[in-house]
C-alpha cells in the first residue's frame, strides 16, 4: 500500500500540501484495490490506516530535505571559485 501512496504523492505539483479528503480518497481506492473485502469508510482521518499514510509521507518529505541539503553541501565543497568547504564542512 505505501509504495502505491509514494507514487500517487509524487504525481502531484506540490506533495507537500496533500488536502486530508484527497489522501483520503486516494487511500481507499489503493486499498480496496489490494484487499477487496477491506472496508473503504474505515480510513479516514484519525484512523491507524490514515495516521500511518501521514507519518510515511512525512517520513518521505524529510528525506527530500536531507537529500537535497547533502547534494547543496556537495556542489558548494566541489566549487573551485569559493571557499566553501569550510562552511560545507559537517562537525
Amino acid at each position: 500500500m505505501l509504495p502505491a501512496l509514494l507514487m500517487w504523492a509524487g504525481s502531484f505539483t506540490d506533495p507537500w500540501a496533500i488536502p486530508d479528503l484527497e489522501l483520503m480518497t486516494a487511500l481507499r481506492i489503493i486499498t480496496t484495490s489490494l484487499v477487496s473485502d477491506f472496508d473503504s469508510h474505515a480510513v479516514r482521518p484519525g484512523t491507524p490506516t490514515f495516521v500511518l499514510a501521514t507519518r510515511r509521507l512525512g517520513l518521505w518529505h524529510s528525506n527530500f530535505g536531507s537529500t537535497a541539503i547533502a547534494l547543496i553541501a556537495h556542489f558548494l565543497a566541489l566549487d573551485p571559485d569559493d571557499d566553501a568547504r569550510s562552511a560545507a564542512a559537517v562537525r
